[in-house]
């Protein structure tokens, strides 16, 4: 998993959110994300802070999440 690979993740899940307004398509997919990236980080990927920096990134796609 790389950095791309997750803003490549992002555009999906901001596509559910925003041009298709699927909001449970997007939660759901970016709950996969944040797992996956935790899964990666912990199986010691050689820069987890960048993951993590990225995967963040999904945060500032704005759709409704039903928590907060």
């Amino acid at each position: 998993m790389t950095p791309d690979d997750i803003r490549a993740r992002i555009v999906v899940i901001r596509a559910w959110a925003i041009d298709h307004e699927e909001y449970d398509k997007a939660h759901q997919a970016e709950s996969d994300l944040w797992r996956d990236v935790l899964a990666a980080i912990a199986g010691g990927v050689d820069q987890p802070a960048e993951l993590a920096k990225a995967a963040l990134e999904s945060r500032y796609v704005d759709f409704p999440r039903g928590f907060g």
